[in-house]
């Protein structure tokens, strides 16, 4: 039987989010959780996403205002489904695993 998962979702190990009534509501769901180490924001895709956003909105450029940067953001998530696709190799799971160091 194979399983479709609709969400998955990177908690940090935090009492709420390693309790046991949330492993059942995600197991409910169908949500499968893995947890982050701690300090390790390079696992997190949604890091990933900010700085494509960095990238594509504020680098070498300055706003007169924050009003003008919030319209900057606002036209970069509004164009967001048209280049999602293009970004995969960008935003993923997909992680280089190092073996340890040789200690010699």
């Amino acid at each position: 039987m194979r399983l479709c998962v609709r969400n998955i979702r990177r908690p940090q190990k935090f009492p709420y989010t390693i309790s046991k009534e949330t492993k059942q509501a995600a197991e409910d769901y169908e949500i499968v959780l893995h947890y982050l180490p701690p300090y390790s924001p390079n696992l997190n895709p949604i890091e990933r996403l900010w700085k494509v956003m960095n990238e594509c909105v504020r680098n070498n450029r300055v706003f007169k205002s924050a009003a003008e940067f919030r319209k900057a953001l606002d036209e970069f998530f509004a164009k967001w489904p048209q280049i999602a696709s293009s970004m995969v190799d960008r935003i993923n799971d997909n992680f280089q695993i190092l073996n340890k160091a040789s200690s010699s």
